[in-house]
């Protein structure tokens, strides 16, 4: 897992990305971000709808902060500010 990837590696099979394990590495990724934002994160569960709440609302966690190209390509919407 710590190893970077390399062209011969077998592809990570589609089933890998259902929703329960992206949300639940989302999950572990905000409590990292917090932590790295000098904010406490008690032992024990986290709720993590409102961790995600609280980056977004006053650390910009889904704010693009710079202009960049699209890494996938896909067509900007209209409301897009990129």
């Amino acid at each position: 897992m710590q190893a970077p990837e390399r062209p011969h590696d077998p592809p990570v099979p589609a089933q890998a990305f259902t929703e329960h394990a992206l949300r639940s590495h989302l999950s572990v990724a905000a409590v990292s971000t917090a932590r790295g934002l000098g904010l406490a994160i008690r032992p024990g569960r986290v709720d993590s709808q409102a961790l995600l709440s609280v980056l977004g609302d006053r650390y910009g966690y889904w704010t693009d902060d710079i202009e960049h190209t699209d890494p996938f390509g896909w067509p900007a919407l209209e409301d897009d500010t990129i």
